[in-house]
């Protein structure tokens, strides 16, 4: 039996590799505990000046405020991330224009933009045609329309930054390194279960196997779409699109709490097979339809690119 060898510079590699996914995990994790002390401690100062409500329902809006906010805190602390690694060149060791470029990103846009859009129709008309989702109007005011479009460009921005150097560490950093040593199977797994643990320790409040399910299969999906493309920024761009149409333009409960939307749309939660495919009132990533369409849709890309290389 071959014995794997690593030898020191790869070994040095991995380590910084590693330390880059730890420091921007522990960053963002810092971030959203900074968040919640802030928020937390204007709202119960407002609490302790009026009294007008129990301190339980306090706490609760404490928590709904920076669960609803929790994409923007963890894209603020992607920012302050980046312009670190800038700070600290050479000793980062990154540079800022192998994470993003503007012609890498205009080269790879178009499949990651398309593939997200396609998801979400998909997802959105089979809830439609399977009676599990409701259409339940507008949500901006007229007078209303450009503060809300404002908050949504800004927090579509932040939410654009936290994907793209999370794809960066795990499309690049981790699966790129890890496939030079081992095979497709070995890399996804890892790479899976380091994805899969890392969200459910930022997002995961509480243990959900609907949640833990739902990211695994995103993990399939964007380390077959970056392998694929050869680029991080695809998929990035197909995580980022799906974000934003579900959550900021169609209007999907993100982890139970609204986002500033254009449209209001909720899954139905009337009935258990209703809540088990849809997500209900908790959103996309709570329910069955959503991952086991993102399965299919990386399985239907791995066999055209396994069909394509064939001589």
């Amino acid at each position: 039996m071959r014995r794997l060898k690593i030898y020191k510079p790869e070994r040095n590699e991995f380590i910084r590799n590693l330390t880059f996914g730890g420091l921007f995990t522990l960053g963002l994790w810092a971030s959203k505990i900074i968040a919640l002390t802030l928020i937390g401690f204007m709202l119960l100062q407002n609490h302790k000046h009026t009294d007008s409500e129990p301190i339980t329902t306090t706490l609760q809006r404490v928590s709904d405020s920076t669960q609803a906010n929790l994409m923007a805190i963890y894209g603020c602390a992607a920012l302050l991330f980046l312009l670190m690694l800038r700070g600290s060149r050479p000793i980062s060791r990154t540079k800022i224009s192998t994470i993003i470029s503007k012609d890498a990103l205009y080269a790879k846009a178009l499949p990651g933009l398309l593939t997200g859009t396609l998801i979400v129709f998909a997802f959105t008309l089979g809830n439609f045609i399977g009676n599990t989702a409701d259409y339940l109007g507008i949500y901006s005011r007229l007078d209303e329309l450009v503060f809300n479009s404002a908050t949504q460009v800004l927090a579509c921005g932040l939410v654009f930054i936290y994907f793209l150097v999370d794809e960066y560490f795990f499309r690049i950093l981790l699966d790129r390194f890890l496939r030079r040593y081992f095979n497709n199977s070995i890399t996804l797994i890892t790479s899976t279960l380091l994805y899969t643990a890392q969200k459910m320790f930022l997002f995961g409040e509480t243990f959900s196997i609907e949640l833990c399910f739902t990211f695994i299969a995103f993990n399939i999906l964007l380390s077959t779409i970056a392998k694929t493309e050869h680029s991080h920024l695809t998929s990035t761009l197909t995580i980022f699109t799906i974000t934003v149409l579900l959550h900021y333009i169609l209007g999907f409960p993100y982890f139970s709490q609204e986002l500033p939307t254009i449209f209001i749309m909720r899954g139905k939660s009337d009935l258990p097979s209703h809540a088990m495919l849809s997500g209900g009132v908790s959103g996309p990533f709570f329910g069955l339809s959503l991952p086991l369409l993102v399965i299919f849709v990386a399985t239907t890309i791995h066999f055209r690119n396994v069909k394509r290389l064939r001589p």
